[in-house]
């Protein structure tokens, strides 16, 4: 019989932003803030106009895409706030926890299990 896997909650240098974003969903309180983008996201995503180098584009895209699944699920809610022309910071707000049980996940979460289990490492030295 194999020995039940520990969850715990991972250590900082142990996250990409995405499984970061997703520790930060799963286990924050309603209310809580948290900013994953500053700059302008359909140009900072996109790889031909882009600026960004291909790792931190693909962390930024996984960040993205991770928080539109939690919002759809309704445990986030999605926010822009303007900073400037051409300038927003992307905010995430954890829903209330009547919202969050209102809806459940609508695609899986692959990511989570990484989150959430020691076992399997995170791949920080990519974003380097």
């Amino acid at each position: 019989m194999n020995a039940p896997l520990e969850a715990t909650a991972p250590e900082p240098g142990d996250l990409t932003p995405a499984n970061a974003f997703a520790v930060w969903a799963l286990y924050g309180r309603p209310g809580d803030v948290c900013a994953y983008h500053h700059g302008l996201l359909v140009v900072d995503r996109d790889p031909v106009v882009s600026k960004l180098s291909v790792p931190a584009r693909q962390a930024l895209t996984a960040v993205a895409d991770l928080a539109l699944a939690f919002a759809e699920a309704g445990r986030v809610l999605l926010v822009q706030e303007r900073l400037g022309r051409g300038v927003f910071r992307y905010l995430a707000v954890i829903a209330s926890r009547q919202k969050q049980a209102a809806r459940p996940m609508s695609r899986p979460i692959a990511l989570i299990p990484q989150v959430c289990i020691r076992a399997i490492p995170a791949a920080v030295e990519d974003l380097a």
